[in-house]
C-alpha cells in the first residue's frame, strides 16, 4: 500500500519565540515579509488596540503591518484591496467602544454584525483559503475567537514575538500548501 503522506506537505516546524531567532526563521522558512493587515471598524474610537504590537514591529524587518478601514458598507472593498496585497493574516479587530455604558449594548450588537459580515464577505470571497483570518481584541482567546467563527484568536496584550511565531508556521504551511497543490476529497 502506497504512502499518499510523501506527497502533501506537512505542517511547517514550530517557530521560535526569540526574537532574533524567530527573525531568521521567517527568513529561511518564509523568505519574504510576513503581510499582516489589520482591519478596524471605521468607526472604532479609542485607543489603537495593537498600539504595543507596533512599537515591537521594528524588532521584526521582515513583517509588514498594514491597516485598512471599513464599516459595515466598506467591508466587501476593503476585503477586495486586503486580498490583492497577498496578505498572510488578516487581524480582524474587535476594538471596545468609548460609548456611556448605557449605550454599550447597542455597540456591542453593532460590533458583533460587524465581525460576522466581515467574516461572511471573507468566505464568499474564498479568503480563508489565501489567508488566516484571526480576531485580536482586549481579552481575547483562541476558543473565543473560534466560537465566533475566526482560525485564531490573539488578545491585543499576547506577545508580539509568540504571535508572530503562530502567524508565521501558518503562512510557511499554507505557501506549502499552494506551492505544493492539494486536492480536494473524492466523494465517490
Amino acid at each position: 500500500m502506497a504512502d499518499d503522506t510523501l506527497d502533501q506537505p506537512m505542517r511547517a516546524p514550530v517557530a521560535p519565540e526569540d526574537v532574533a531567532a524567530l527573525n531568521a526563521w521567517m527568513g529561511a522558512q518564509l523568505g519574504r515579509p510576513l503581510t499582516i493587515v489589520a482591519l478596524r471598524h471605521a468607526e472604532a474610537d479609542g485607543a489603537d488596540l495593537l498600539a504595543g504590537w507596533c512599537a515591537q514591529l521594528p524588532q521584526f524587518p521582515l513583517v509588514r503591518l498594514l491597516v485598512e478601514q471599513a464599516d459595515e458598507a466598506q467591508i466587501a472593498e476593503a476585503l477586495a484591496r486586503i486580498a490583492q496585497l497577498d496578505s498572510d493574516t488578516l487581524l480582524v479587530c474587535d476594538e471596545p467602544s468609548d460609548e456611556p455604558s448605557g449605550e454599550a449594548s447597542g455597540d456591542a450588537d453593532a460590533a458583533r454584525r460587524w465581525r460576522a459580515a466581515v467574516l461572511d464577505i471573507a468566505e464568499g470571497r474564498n479568503l480563508f483559503e489565501r489567508m488566516e483570518i484571526a480576531l485580536v481584541g482586549v481579552g481575547m482567546t483562541r476558543l473565543a475567537a473560534r466560537a465566533c467563527g475566526f482560525e485564531d484568536g490573539f488578545a491585543s496584550d499576547h506577545p508580539l514575538a509568540e504571535a508572530l511565531a503562530i502567524l508565521a508556521r501558518e503562512a510557511v504551511t499554507r505557501a506549502a500548501y499552494r506551492r505544493y497543490g492539494s486536492s480536494p476529497p473524492c466523494y465517490l
